[in-house]
């Protein structure tokens, strides 16, 4: 279900840009927000808190040469029952990427990116009341597309990937892989 809204969304997204039209750079401010789907590479983390729905805002800035900064939040909620008790976790990573758009005049335009964030997950038992949390850096990379939809509207597909090791109750990856399709708009 999860996929056919995310191709549902795509689908959309990409038939509007076929009907916009083309600002001619991204250069300048920026502001958007994205959903998709998290898929945890650490086994300890994924047998507990499972893949599921991430939304986001970032905002930034973009040169003429396709050079910029990005600030994110991410969250990542779960609910998951384990050992017959209910638990509620929060993964919500702040990030500062660099990025870097190799045709910034085309209407649309690969993107490529790295950058470092800081990772908090917390964990709420709705069992006994108690909770735990786990903080750490960590560090990420990405690429997709992004396309010019109308004057400074945009929308931009990623995949990334991220690292944020943490020692907690057991040494584990808070990292994984991410795909999102986001909407925006660059001023």
């Amino acid at each position: 279900m999860k996929h056919q809204r995310l191709f549902a969304a795509i689908v959309i997204v990409f038939t509007l840009f076929l009907l916009g039209a083309a600002r001619p750079a991204f250069a300048g401010f920026e502001a958007a927000a994205r959903v998709g789907l998290f898929e945890p590479v650490d086994n300890t983390f994924e047998t507990f808190y499972k893949q599921g729905l991430v939304e986001g805002v970032y905002a930034g800035w973009t040169n003429t040469h396709g050079l910029g900064a990005l600030l994110g939040v991410d969250t990542f909620f779960t609910k998951v029952q384990y050992h017959d008790r209910i638990h509620r976790a929060y993964l919500i990573p702040v990030t500062l990427s660099c990025l870097y758009l190799p045709l910034p005049a085309e209407r649309v335009t690969p993107l490529f990116g790295f950058g470092v964030g800081w990772y908090h997950l917390s964990d709420f038992s709705l069992f006994n009341h108690q909770s735990h949390a786990a903080d750490t850096v960590g560090y990420h990379g990405f690429a997709g597309v992004r396309a010019r939809l109308y004057a400074g509207l945009f929308s931009d597909l990623q995949i990334k990937y991220s690292y944020a090791r943490v020692q907690s109750v057991s040494d584990i990856n808070l990292g994984g892989w991410t795909s999102t399709l986001g909407v925006g708009y660059s001023f």
